[in-house]
């Protein structure tokens, strides 16, 4: 296993998120975003991992191209699954610097 992910399973952010999933499970999984989000007033960027099985390309594609907003982006991570942003720091660093600040 990636020494950053064996950091992440221990750190306070994965201990938060164990402890708001226990807690909201049942009612997230009632949510379709299709239909209660099909629209929003500010620009959106996705950044998704290829190989995401919490939340499938295919489906955040999906979800990304039935959005309707002022500006949206979806930035793929090809070698990262659902945290991209710890498996790649650096990109994720200059993608929030270059693309997403600057616009």
């Amino acid at each position: 296993m990636d020494l950053i992910l064996i950091e992440y399973e221990h750190s306070l952010i994965a201990k938060g998120q164990a402890f708001t999933m226990n807690a909201m499970w049942d009612e997230v999984m009632q949510i379709d975003l299709f239909k209660t989000v099909p629209a929003v007033k500010v620009p959106v960027y996705f950044i998704a991992g290829r190989c995401d099985y919490n939340a499938p390309s295919t489906l955040a594609h999906k979800f990304f191209r039935k959005l309707k907003a002022p500006q949206k982006k979806i930035i793929w991570f090809e070698n990262s699954g659902h945290y991209a942003a710890f498996v790649e720091p650096e990109k994720f660093n200059r993608i929030m610097l270059q693309e997403v600040l600057a616009d």
